[in-house]
């Protein structure tokens, strides 16, 4: 009986050993589960849909893109240093009566936008004729920023400035201030009929007309031949667009170009839904949404946006600690827009599709304190939210089965 007592209790000793082994087990698996939910956050796709009165971002594509689609249009606006020479055929006149004695033994006119301040505007001299511009594209290049884009109901236009990546804020505002580099940016495609144009010219260069400073400001009035021109843009320039009315007897294949005039599917970073408001004083400078209503979605969860509030995604380039608590380490942010359009209806903007990858996102009226986010657990990326509850619940079981073998009785353990 003696050692059929000791066999016993060596049996009952290895069994609480391998009940202790395993609950030690199951508690190591508590503290990687209660880890992995709580506290390390994974990478997670997102997707979002935003109206938004402007915004920028960087190009991020290896090969030149088709950015704005083909387009009759109102007006076209060019600022900035070119590197090439705009040569206009047809006929030239003047309200100036000495300008126009000049103009009318012409039949080719070389414009040259020779500073950073110089400016040419084409726009229809008559509004009940039909759209004498057509932009036919515009094609932008790597790295290429498009800061300010910004679609102007009030007058009907679309406004941006192209510029190289490596400047920073608004090129096209602080034109005079800063010498340009004449960095390659894009190339616009447009022509014209034989409809009379309306010129603007501020700043620019016209041999032609003895003027060979950078001092003419003046209107002219134009009837094309008939050309079409392939114009490679450089850094910074601004462009402003004048955008065909769409009214209720518009047919709609027409307002659909209009609101298409963006070509989709463009991969981007550094991207903004936001406006700097300088006062020549740094410690002044206020920071504004422009977004005006949204949707964010991530891992199952959904964020709706107010008029104004920020959409925060932390990344290396903008990132403030206190959002989303937690490191912008390999946090692309918005990788994606899947499409811009012009919203003409209220509220009218941008609406645009984005998508791209980040361990959270947040929103607020302030960018340092934002009051809601979605921070998706690292076990999302693997195991649906019913999955996870449903570990929980069967390791809880096994706990409470096995969690008191590690504290045995006094007496239990002498026995």
């Amino acid at each position: 009986m003696t050692r059929l007592g000791r066999n016993i209790a060596a049996a009952i000793g290895r069994i609480r050993k391998r009940d202790q082994l395993l609950a030690l087990l199951l508690l190591l698996l508590w503290l990687v589960l209660l880890l992995g939910n709580f506290y390390v956050r994974g990478v997670s796709r997102f997707e979002g849909s935003l109206i938004t009165q402007a915004m920028s971002f960087t190009y991020a594509g290896d090969v030149d893109k088709q950015f704005l689609n083909s387009l009759d249009i109102t007006k076209l606006t060019l600022q900035g240093k070119q590197p090439t020479t705009l040569a206009l055929k047809g006929k030239f006149s003047s309200l100036d009566t000495a300008l126009n004695a000049k103009l009318k033994l012409l039949t080719q006119l070389e414009i040259q936008l020779a500073t950073p301040m110089s400016g040419l505007t084409l726009e229809i001299a008559d509004a009940k004729q039909t759209n004498p511009i057509s932009l036919q594209q515009l094609r932008i290049l790597p790295n290429t920023h498009i800061e300010q884009l910004i679609y102007q109901p009030k007058v009907n236009q679309l406004k941006f400035c192209l510029q190289s990546s490596a400047i920073e804020g608004n090129g096209c505002e602080n034109a005079g201030a800063v010498e340009p580099n004449l960095a390659p940016v894009g190339k616009l495609e447009f022509g014209v009929n034989s409809t009379a144009i309306n010129l603007f010219l501020s700043n620019v260069q016209v041999p032609a007309l003895g003027v060979a400073e950078s001092t003419l400001e003046t209107q002219l009035r134009w009837v094309p031949e008939g050309q079409d021109f392939i114009l490679p843009i450089a850094s910074p320039t601004l462009l402003q667009i004048g955008l065909p009315n769409v009214g209720k007897n518009t047919p709609e294949e027409a307002a659909d170009n209009l609101t298409q005039l963006i070509r989709g599917n463009i991969p981007v970073k550094q991207v903004r839904f936001s406006k700097l408001d300088r006062s020549g004083n740094v410690n002044d400078d206020i920071i504004t949404s422009e977004i005006l209503e949204g949707e964010v979605r991530m891992m199952g969860q959904s964020l709706k946006l107010q008029p104004r509030q920020f959409l925060i995604i932390p990344t290396d380039h903008d990132f403030d600690k206190r959002n989303c608590r937690m490191s912008p380490t390999e946090n692309p942010g918005i990788q994606r827009l899947r499409e811009i359009r012009l919203n003409t209806k209220a509220p009218k903007g941008l609406q645009t599709l984005v998508s791209g990858e980040s361990k959270c996102l947040a929103i607020g009226l302030y960018r340092e304190f934002p009051t809601q986010s979605i921070e998706p657990s690292w076990l999302l990326k693997y195991l649906p939210q019913e999955g996870i509850n449903a570990i929980y619940t069967l390791i809880g079981a096994f706990t409470g089965i096995l969690f008191p073998r590690l504290f045995p009785d006094k007496d239990e353990s002498k026995g």
